[in-house]
C-alpha cells in the first residue's frame, strides 16, 4: 500500500487506528480529517531536484561501480544522472534561469566524473546547455524575425532584379 505523504508527516501504520477514526458504532469513517501540513510546491520541488542532483554530482558520481557488468557498466550513475539533468533541462526549456541553475549544478562533474566520460559530458553542455540558451537569446533579440525579414528580402531581390 502506497501513501502520499506531505512534508512534515509521518508515514502511518496500516495497523495503527486513532481513536477519533471510529464513528458511533464501531465504524470507520470514510472520510479521514484533513491534515493541516504545508504542500511541496512546483518551485520548491524543482528547486530540491536540483539540489539533489549537484549533490549526487558532487559527491557520488566521484565513484565507479567496484565489480562492472553487463547490467552494471562502471559508470552508469554518471550517465544516469546526465539524463535526469537532461530530462530537467526538456522540461524547463524555456526557463533560462532554470536552464543555468541545472548548468551550474553539473560543471563540477568535470572533475568528480572519469575521464573517460567527459565526451559526454562535453556533449552534454553543447547540445542541452549552450545551444539552449544561444536559442533562448534568439528568441529574446527577436534574431530569428530580422534573419526571416533579410531572407524574405534577399529572395524578393532574386525573384525580382532591378
Amino acid at each position: 500500500m502506497q501513501q502520499n505523504l506531505w512534508v512534515g508527516e509521518k508515514p502511518k501504520s496500516p495497523f495503527h487506528r486513532s481513536r477519533g477514526s471510529l464513528q458511533p458504532g464501531g465504524r470507520r469513517s470514510r472520510s479521514p480529517s484533513p491534515v493541516h501540513t504545508r504542500q511541496i510546491q512546483a518551485p520548491e520541488l524543482l528547486s530540491s531536484c536540483i539540489s539533489a542532483l549537484a549533490s549526487v554530482v558532487l559527491e557520488d558520481c566521484r565513484y565507479k561501480i567496484a565489480s562492472p557488468r553487463p547490467s552494471r557498466p562502471p559508470n552508469a550513475l554518471q550517465s544516469l544522472t546526465l539524463d535526469v539533468a537532461q530530462f530537467l533541462l526538456h522540461t524547463h526549456a524555456h526557463h533560462p534561469h532554470i536552464i543555468a541553475e541545472i548548468g551550474f549544478a553539473i560543471i563540477p562533474a568535470f572533475t568528480t566524473f572519469q575521464p573517460e566520460t567527459h565526451g559526454r559530458l562535453l556533449n552534454f553542455f553543447e547540445s542541452a546547455i549552450v545551444r539552449s540558451m544561444l536559442n533562448n537569446l534568439r528568441k529574446l533579440q527577436g534574431v530569428d524575425d530580422i534573419l526571416n525579414q533579410s531572407h524574405g528580402t534577399w529572395l524578393n531581390l532574386l525573384a525580382n532584379p532591378v
